[in-house]
């Protein structure tokens, strides 16, 4: 999906489900939504791939690790110089190696960010939650355009694993959202449609509390750039393109919320 424009053989039908799918699935603004997640990210667009995400989020865990062991060897009052520097050298080879893994060209007139307090790794994690948003996003567009015999949005409909069900405006839920945009909204908004969504791994974190009475919802808002992860994998956290979301409740498992 390298800087090419994909050809579609569209079926026209007038579902709202499919309207919507059609709308998240656009791949101008995906691509536009990828230069704009780190500027200084050195690799072409649609070459990220899921394992490359998951060891350069393994190496962020080890790097945590190493910050909490440098607190516990400064806290010894017989630590010596050799036993600081083993962790800090630890440090470095693991920045190295993640640098390796996604390559930055934010370093090009300057000395390499050292992955050695909290709030560096943290900045990494948030990048690599929205790479992984537009490697799910491109791996469902790429794989939708290799298979000319099948219909592109019924193609990605089935490869989200999602539940679309379109409300009325007179279902309760439907109720409690409508309320809530004229709440931060106000009345210049027109709703065109509503749609439940059942995502199927969403579904099936949540099972184990949907009996729980200590519930609450959650009014989040998103982009539709970020509409086709949110439907594969759930909630990722700390999302920066959303408007309005939970994180007045701090960091927490948002599959385990339902919209």
């Amino acid at each position: 999906l390298s800087e090419i424009t994909l050809q579609f053989a569209e079926r026209k039908e007038e579902s709202l489900a499919r309207r919507t799918v059609q709308d998240i699935s656009d791949v101008k603004k995906l691509k536009c939504y990828a230069k704009q997640i780190d500027q200084s990210l050195s690799c072409p667009f649609g070459h990220i791939t899921e394992d490359a995400i998951g060891k350069a989020r393994d190496i962020l865990g080890a790097c945590e690790k190493n910050v909490q062991e440098l607190e516990k060897v400064l806290a010894k009052e017989n630590h010596t110089d050799a036993d600081v520097l083993k962790v800090l050298d630890a440090t470095r080879s693991l920045t190295s190696e993640f640098y390796n893994t996604f390559p930055s060209t934010e370093f090009e007139y300057g000395s390499v960010r050292i992955l050695e307090n909290l709030d560096e790794i943290n900045r990494a994690r948030e990048c690599l939650n929205r790479m992984s948003e537009v490697e799910v996003a491109t791996r469902l567009l790429t794989a939708s355009a290799y298979r000319k015999d099948v219909d592109r949005i019924s193609y990605i409909m089935e490869g989200l694993e999602c539940r679309f069900t379109e409300m009325t405006p007179l279902d309760a839920m439907s109720q409690k959202i409508l309320r809530f945009i004229y709440a931060t909204g106000g009345s210049c908004w027109k709703i065109k449609g509503i749609l439940a969504l059942t995502p199927r791994s969403a579904t099936i974190n949540f099972d184990k509390y949907c009996n729980d009475e200590n519930q609450m919802y959650l009014w989040h808002g998103t982009k539709a750039v970020n509409l086709m992860s949110i439907l594969k994998d759930g909630f990722l956290v700390n999302p920066p393109h959303s408007s309005i979301t939970g994180r007045l409740f701090g960091d927490v498992s948002h599959d385990l919320l339902r919209i």
